[in-house]
């Protein structure tokens, strides 16, 4: 690509809604439309993640935005370099569990969120956390394999999957594996993720947050 880096693109169409949309936004980017029926969104990421060719595998979310400049790609394939144990690269939240740096970190969304006070080799925010957030995520391929992927229990038939990106870090440090947390500046929310989806009704709202109190 022009930014020096080898790209490919999984698509994961549930529904098989947007296969001629998502044809004419990525023309000439080599990319693969996947339609599963309605597999959701975890056994999604699990399948396209074995179908990828690339070590270094960004789970990126529909309504999620990923800056023009991929500076958050290189970071990450910089990161993998320098610690060959670091199993997920986290983009937006991450959350360390005792110690002095307890607490919530990375990008700013609310007063119980600190920026990030370490860096990496070049000087980019950087820090190992307990757990973060997914939006986006940077896996691994090979230890996201050998872990056994994202955990399918946490999505029920025909419910949203919330709380499994909590278990696969938790994972990852039991198998003597890392997880970081950077700053990608993705733009969140885009589109009409807010009145869609598991907020596209007051049921379904209630639905989200019930699931999630009971995974996290």
């Amino acid at each position: 690509t022009k930014h020096g880096l080898s790209v490919e693109v999984l698509i994961n169409d549930d529904s098989a809604s947007e296969v001629h949309e998502w044809g004419e936004a990525l023309a000439g980017v080599p990319h693969y439309v996947v339609v599963q029926g309605n597999v959701h969104e975890i056994r999604g990421y699990n399948r396209l993640a074995m179908m990828s060719r690339a070590e270094l595998v960004a789970v990126i979310q529909d309504d999620d935005l990923p800056p023009a400049v991929p500076d958050w790609l290189r970071q990450a394939r910089d990161l993998q370099q320098e610690h060959p144990r670091l199993g997920l690269i986290a983009g937006m939240v991450g959350q360390i569990q005792g110690g002095p740096d307890t607490g919530r970190w990375g990008k700013a969304r609310g007063r119980h969120v600190r920026q990030i006070p370490y860096s990496d080799s070049k000087g980019r925010p950087f820090m190992f956390v307990s757990w973060a957030n997914i939006g986006p995520f940077l896996l691994r391929r090979s230890i996201f394999l050998a872990s056994g992927m994202f955990h399918q229990s946490f999505s029920c038939r025909g419910d949203p999957g919330i709380g499994f990106d909590y278990e696969y870090g938790i994972r990852l440090w039991r198998r003597k594996y890392e997880v970081g947390l950077t700053i990608m500046q993705f733009r969140y929310h885009q589109g009409s993720s807010r009145s869609s989806g598991t907020r596209a009704s007051v049921s379904a709202k209630q639905r989200r947050d019930a699931i999630e109190k009971r995974n996290t």
